[in-house]
């Protein structure tokens, strides 16, 4: 009776959470001939993460995962099913962009393996952290995923270098393996869709084009909710498309908007309207490696006639990235959005927080952080007593961007590590979801730190648009929606010609008067440092952990907030929760076991 208790407890056990684990499906491939999906219970460094593979082949199929997407350094398992029906898995590694070697510890368990239609689908299994150090731990940072395969199995049952795979049978792709996706919500029966579209434009044979186009709202009598947010990337420009923004254009007079004749053009110059100031509210956000976005079902962004709740036009903001120069690509990419007249509870807002122009890297450093805040003083003048629901984020920078963390600070102490990524991957940029709704309070302060690797870099890199410039930026979701764009700050060094980081370089400050107000050009003073030593970097990474930064808060439309200065040395670095090393550790699953066992033992007794 015992036995069966226990048997009947492990078992309700089991189901409870596999009920709650976390399961996602992606296809690795441009052709969808391979898929991965993959379920894990929670993040622990010994709890296992289960994989299931399916392949149109049937032959040989390989998954890894490496630091940055090559074979060196890859962690990999080979998989194929022989001629009598048997499945096999080797555990493997790769010391450099070659064939890979037998790892000795072999951690990676088979668990089912089938051939059907020329499908091969593999299950099988690891833990997080295996303590081998030829073994990848996988954590919440970008994954960067490595797949291969081949059209026969291996001769005679060992995976060797004679196990050819065709070229294009070959690649990687990078996901957020133990980052919250979203789950792909219904879309609402009575939901219409709406697609703003560039009209075959010409890419120019630049580096960077920022395009912009001027779309109406979709044609509606009464208020609807955008459930759901999709690119449209032509097909043969998923290379040169970058990101794309929707703008909100606020307090426009609609008899002006529809009497415009500028309605599209390269961005920022005199191609576009004069109304183009007020649409500085990002409403939509796609880039590189995303893909389409489904608001939480009690949640939706408004669109409507009444201009208090909905802006009264978009401006879609199109980064085209070509740094091959090629000249006539044409493009008419864009963005789908879905609405529905069936409201939801909430509705939903964006906010902007980070930097772009305050941001200067020296050059052949590793680690330099560039830091910006949305301030207490901002936040106490919009947040709402309630306070918000924060549901989900993009993090955001450009080619030497390396790690992006976000951290909240309450009252006078450090809250938590909102958001952290320490392998950003400028080419993979997908909206992440909080499994949670995390709350902002008003005078809150949040902290976004990117670090930055300019080892590739022989001169200064500047905050900027172009790809080879930089930015520090992420991109909240929330509700309920607030008449709030951006909540941002700029560094001292930018309007105080005294500020430390001047003296300590030695140089004399650029300034540039423009009206009554003198302007510092920090840009061209610091292309004075010709020879970017230790402690000169020194000097200016203490420009952005110690100088007083500057508030800056807007609102959409012509709304303004105060601005002020603050003393970063409030918000110091938050340290990382570090979890119990199972490599150094004893398993704590026996006391586990044992606790369990203790707790049935007063009901076990009333059976005996």
């Amino acid at each position: 009776m015992v036995s069966k208790l226990i048997v009947t407890f492990s078992f309700l056990v089991s189901l409870l959470v596999s009920l709650h684990a976390d399961s996602f499906t992606v296809y690795l491939d441009p052709e969808d001939k391979y898929e991965l999906s993959w379920t894990f219970e929670d993040k622990n460094p010994t709890s296992e993460v289960t994989f299931t593979v399916k392949c149109e082949t049937t032959g040989w199929v390989g998954f890894g995962m490496s630091p940055k997407g090559a074979m060196t350094d890859g962690d990999i398992a080979v998989m194929w099913i022989d001629s009598d029906g048997k499945g096999h898995i080797q555990d493997m590694f790769a010391a450099s962009n070659g064939f890979p070697s037998l790892d000795d510890s072999q951690d990676y368990t088979l668990i089912s393996s089938s051939e059907a239609d020329g499908v091969s689908t593999f299950q099988f299994k690891r833990k997080i952290n295996t303590c081998d150090e030829k073994d990848n731990v996988i954590t919440s940072d970008t994954t960067r995923i490595i797949y291969a395969y081949g059209a026969a199995d291996p001769t005679g049952n060992e995976f060797a270098a004679s196990d050819k795979h065709a070229s294009s049978n070959r690649g990687s792709k990078s996901m957020y393996l133990l980052e919250n996706q979203q789950a792909v919500e219904a879309v609402p029966d009575d939901a219409l869709t709406y697609d703003m579209l560039i009209d075959k434009y010409t890419i120019p044979d630049d580096d960077t084009t920022y395009y912009c186009a001027f779309f109406p709202l979709p044609d509606v009598d009464k208020k609807h909710h955008v459930v759901s947010v999709a690119p449209i990337v032509e097909h043969g420009n998923e290379g040169v498309v970058h990101h794309i923004l929707v703008y909100g254009c606020w307090d426009v007079d609609k008899e002006h908007i529809v009497n415009n004749t500028k309605t599209e053009g390269i961005c920022y110059t005199a191609e576009m309207p004069e109304f183009e100031d007020s649409c500085r509210s990002v409403v939509f956000a796609w880039a590189i490696g995303g893909t389409a976005y489904y608001f939480p079902e009690d949640a939706g962004y408004p669109l409507g006639p009444d201009g208090a709740e909905s802006p009264q036009y978009f401006m879609m903001e199109v980064h085209y990235d070509n740094p091959q120069l090629k000249s006539g690509i044409v493009d008419s990419s864009g963005i789908r959005i879905t609405y529905t007249p069936t409201l939801r509870d909430n509705d939903v807002g964006m906010l902007q927080m980070g930097s772009v122009y305050g941001i200067f890297v020296p050059p052949k450093v590793e680690e330099f952080d560039v830091i910006a805040y949305c301030h207490s003083s901002c936040t106490e003048q919009w947040v709402p007593e309630e306070g918000l629901n924060v549901f989900a984020y993009v993090l955001h920078s450009h080619l030497i961007g390396a790690k992006i963390t976000i951290e909240q600070y309450r009252n006078g102490k450090s809250l938590q590590i909102l958001a952290q990524d320490n392998n950003y991957d400028f080419n993979y940029q997908e909206t992440r979801v909080f499994k949670d709704n995390q709350k902002l309070l008003p005078g809150d302060t949040l902290k976004i730190t990117c670090t930055y690797n300019s080892d590739s870099r022989t001169g200064l890199t500047f905050g900027g648009l172009a790809s080879a410039e930089e930015m520090c930026l992420s991109f909240l979701a929330y509700y309920p929606k607030q008449n709030v764009a951006r909540c941002e700050s700029i560094p001292t060094f930018m309007f105080n010609s005294e500020d430390k980081l001047y003296t300590g370089l030695g140089v004399t400050p650029n300034i540039t008067y423009g009206g009554e107000n003198p302007r510092l050009n920090p840009h061209i003073t610091l292309l004075e440092v010709s020879d970017w030593t230790n402690e000169k970097v020194v000097v200016a990474q203490n420009a952005y952990h110690e100088s007083w930064p500057y508030s800056q808060c807007a609102g959409t439309g012509s709304t303004e907030y105060e601005e002020t200065a603050f003393d970063p040395s409030l918000y110091p670095t938050i340290e990382e929760v570090e979890s119990e090393d199972p490599c150094t550790e004893p398993s704590s699953a026996g006391s586990v076991t044992a606790t369990c066992i203790s707790l049935l033992l007063p009901f076990i007794a009333l059976f005996q």
